[in-house]
C-alpha cells in the first residue's frame, strides 16, 4: 500500500493560494489561437493543411481524464491507448495505427521520447500543468525528424498572462485519489510568468490479474515555471521549465509475487530568442534539456536504473518573400546519453549518439490554392544520413470548404534497447541486425467550417517498410526479440466535428484503421479496426454545465500472432460529469467513470478501473 509523502499538501497548496486576491478574480484574457506544430511557424487554424487537433485549457478543464494518454484518447480522432494497470503504469499511444514509438512528443519544443524505449512517459506527464497540446496526424519527419511517423504531439505548459491570476484546486475520490494543485499566472506587457504545483496520490488497483493481490499505488509530484521578458522591439527571451518526479508500484509478469516500484523522474527545460526584424523575418533560437529517469527497486532493494539525458539545440527563421509565401529555414542539433546501473552487470554497446539537421519549408497562399513542401536532411552517428520530404495541397472549393492532400516519408530508427539491450533477463535481448524503419503516407481529406462549428474527414494509407515488433520466437507468451517485418500496412478513415449552439458544444469522432502486416494479415497488436468516442457538454448561464463522454474500442490483439489466447474483446466506457459555479471564482465538480462498471482489458492480463467517482473544488480560472 502506497502513503502520501506529502498528507497535507492539498491543504498547504490551497491555502497558500486562496489569501492572494479577492474572489471576483477574472479569467484571464483569451489569446487569438495560432498553430506552431504543423509547420514550426505560426498560423491561423483555416490554414494549415495538416490534420491538427488542438486540446486547449478549457478542454482539459472540461474532461474527466486525469491522464495524458486518457485525455489524447477521448479528444483525438485515430489515437488509441494502451495500459498496463491503472494510474502511473506504462503507458502508450498508438496514433494511426503506427507503433507507439513512431509518435514525436515535444514539451515546450524539447523531445520527451526516451532514447530506450523509444516512446515518452505520458502517465507521469502533469495534466494541471498544461495550457494546450496540439496533435498533427500524419508525418512531419520532414520538420522534425526520426519519431514523427504517425504524427508528433506537443504540449505547452501554462504561460503568463497580463495581471495577477491565481488558481487552485483540490479533489479526492475513489481508491483515495487525492489531487492538489496551485499556481499564478501574471505580468505586464513586457513581462509575463506562470508558477505552478501539484501532486496526485492514489491507492490504485490490483494492476496484474493473478499477479501480488495488492493495490499497486501511485504518487507524483510536478512543478512548472514560465517566464517571457521584451528586451527590445521585437526581441523577446522565454524560459519554460517542467518537472514531475514520483513513484509507481507495479506487478510485473515474470516474478508476480515481488513488490516492485518504479521511482522516475522528467523533466524539460527551454531557453527560446525570438526576434522580428521588420515584416521580413522572424528567427527563434532555442537551447534545452530533457531528462527522463527510472529506478526499479524490488522488495525494497534497488535492482535497475536507466535514464537519458538529451541536450539540444535549434534555429528557425521563417522569411516572409511575398504576402502569400513564407519560407521557413533551419537547424537543429540533438545529443542522447545513456545513464545506467544493471542487476546483471551488462553493459550497452553504445551509450551514447548525436544528430545534426538542416530542414527547409515553402509555405503559398493563393486564394483557392494552398501549397506547402518540406524536405529535411539528418545526419546521425549510429545510422548515417536519411532525407524525408512532404508535399501537401490545398484547394478551396467555396470559402468554408476546403480539399487537402498530402504525400510523406518518414523515418524511425532502432532505440537503444532495440539494438543493444545485454541483459538477457526474461530471455529478452536487443538485435543489433535491425534496420531504421522508413514509412511513406498519401492522405486525403475534405473539411468545412460554419457558423455551427467545423467538420472533416481524411483518408489516408501508411506503408512501413522494416516495422519493428516484438515477436515471440519461441512460442511460450513471451515477447523476446524485436525483429523487423518485411512491411505493415495501414489504412484508415478518420470523420470529426465540433459543433455548438445553445450552450451545447458535441464532438464526434470515427475511425475505422486496417493495421496489418502485409505479409501474414495479421492485425498489429492492441490497435482496433474500428474506434470512436462522442463528448457531450451543455452550460446553463455560466453557472451549470454537464457533460458526458463515450469511448469505444473493437477487438484487439495482444500480441502479433493474432492467436485466439491473444484476443481482447472490445468495449464501450461511458463518463460522466457535472460542476455548478459558487460565485465568481470558485467551482464544484463532480465526475463519474466507466458509469456502466465494464471489464474490459487494454493490455492482456491487466486489470483496468471499474466505476469511480472524482469531486474537487476549484479557485480561479481553469
Amino acid at each position: 500500500m502506497l502513503h502520501s509523502r506529502f498528507p497535507y499538501a492539498g491543504t498547504v497548496l490551497l491555502g497558500a493560494a486562496l489569501p492572494l486576491v479577492p474572489a471576483t478574480a477574472a479569467t484571464p484574457p483569451q489569446l487569438e489561437e495560432t498553430l506552431v506544430t504543423a509547420s514550426r511557424t505560426p498560423q491561423e487554424p483555416t490554414r494549415t493543411l495538416a490534420a491538427t487537433t488542438v486540446i486547449d485549457r478549457d478542454d482539459i478543464a472540461n474532461s474527466n481524464a486525469h491522464g495524458v494518454q486518457d485525455l489524447l484518447e477521448q479528444r483525438v480522432p485515430g489515437l488509441q491507448m494502451s495500459n498496463s494497470g491503472g494510474a502511473g503504469k506504462d503507458s502508450s499511444v498508438f496514433l494511426r495505427g503506427t507503433n507507439s514509438d513512431h509518435v514525436l512528443v515535444l514539451v515546450n519544443g524539447i523531445k520527451q521520447n526516451s532514447a530506450t524505449t523509444g516512446k515518452a512517459a505520458f502517465q507521469h506527464l502533469p495534466v494541471e500543468q498544461i495550457e494546450r497540446i496540439e496533435v498533427v496526424r500524419g508525418p512531419r519527419s520532414s520538420l522534425y525528424g526520426a519519431e514523427a511517423v504517425g504524427g508528433v504531439i506537443q504540449i505547452f505548459t501554462r504561460q503568463g498572462e497580463e495581471g495577477f491570476h491565481p488558481h487552485a484546486e483540490i479533489g479526492y475520490g475513489s481508491h483515495e485519489h487525492r489531487e492538489a494543485s496551485a499556481g499564478v499566472r501574471g505580468g505586464s506587457a513586457d513581462t509575463r510568468y506562470s508558477l505552478g504545483l501539484d501532486h496526485v496520490a492514489t491507492e490504485g488497483i490490483d494492476a496484474l490479474d493473478g499477479g501480488n493481490p495488492d493495490h499497486d499505488g501511485y504518487e507524483r509530484t510536478a512543478a512548472s515555471a514560465s517566464l517571457e521578458q521584451e528586451l527590445w522591439a521585437g526581441g523577446e527571451v522565454g524560459l519554460d521549465f517542467m518537472r514531475a518526479e514520483g513513484v509507481t508500484e507495479y506487478d510485473s509478469p515474470s516474478e508476480p509475487d515481488a513488490d516492485q516500484e518504479d521511482e522516475i523522474v522528467q523533466q524539460s527545460a527551454a531557453a527560446t530568442f525570438r526576434q522580428s526584424v521588420g515584416a521580413v523575418w522572424d528567427t527563434r533560437l532555442r537551447v534545452g534539456e530533457s531528462r527522463d529517469e527510472s529506478e526499479i527497486l524490488k522488495d525494497g532493494e534497488r535492482t535497475d536504473f536507466h535514464g537519458t539525458r538529451r541536450q539540444e539545440a535549434s534555429w528557425s527563421n521563417s522569411l516572409y518573400v511575398t504576402d502569400f509565401q513564407e519560407l521557413v529555414l533551419g537547424a537543429d542539433f540533438r545529443e542522447d546519453r545513456l545513464d545506467y546501473d544493471l542487476e546483471s552487470g551488462g553493459e550497452y554497446a553504445e551509450d551514447s549518439r548525436y544528430n545534426r539537421a538542416a530542414f527547409g519549408q515553402w509555405l503559398a497562399d493563393w486564394r483557392p490554392v494552398e501549397v506547402g513542401l518540406g524536405l529535411r536532411h539528418d545526419d546521425n552517428e549510429a545510422y548515417g544520413a536519411h532525407t524525408t520530404g512532404n508535399a501537401n495541397l490545398g484547394f478551396r472549393l467555396a470559402e468554408r470548404l476546403k480539399l487537402v492532400a498530402s504525400y510523406g516519408t518518414a523515418f524511425k530508427a532502432p532505440t537503444f534497447n532495440d539494438l543493444y539491450w545485454p541483459d538477457g533477463r526474461f530471455g529478452f535481448f536487443g538485435n543489433p541486425d535491425l534496420k531504421p524503419e522508413e514509412s511513406r503516407t498519401a492522405e486525403l481529406g475534405l473539411e468545412g467550417r460554419a457558423g455551427w462549428g467545423s467538420w472533416e474527414l481524411r483518408a489516408f494509407e501508411t506503408r512501413v517498410e522494416e516495422l519493428i515488433v516484438n515477436v515471440d520466437t519461441n512460442n511460450d507468451g513471451w515477447v523476446d526479440t524485436p525483429e523487423n517485418l518485411a512491411e505493415a500496412r495501414i489504412r484508415g478513415a478518420e470523420l470529426s466535428a465540433d459543433l455548438h449552439k445553445g450552450g451545447w458544444r458535441v464532438r464526434p469522432s470515427v475511425t475505422y484503421l486496417e493495421p496489418e502486416d502485409e505479409e501474414t494479415g495479421n492485425q498489429l497488436p492492441r490497435r482496433a479496426k474500428a474506434s470512436g468516442t462522442l463528448d457531450v457538454q451543455k452550460t446553463w448561464t455560466d453557472r451549470w454545465a454537464f457533460g458526458g463522454t463515450v469511448e469505444a474500442k473493437g477487438k484487439r490483439y495482444d500480441g502479433v500472432e493474432n492467436t485466439d489466447e491473444q484476443e481482447m474483446p472490445g468495449y464501450a466506457l461511458l463518463h460522466l460529469r457535472g460542476s455548478r459555479a459558487l460565485g465568481d471564482a470558485w467551482r464544484l465538480e463532480v465526475e463519474a467513470n466507466n458509469v456502466l462498471d465494464k471489464d474490459y482489458e487494454r493490455v492482456q492480463g491487466y486489470n483496468t478501473h471499474g466505476r469511480e467517482f472524482f469531486v474537487s473544488l476549484s479557485y480561479g480560472a481553469h
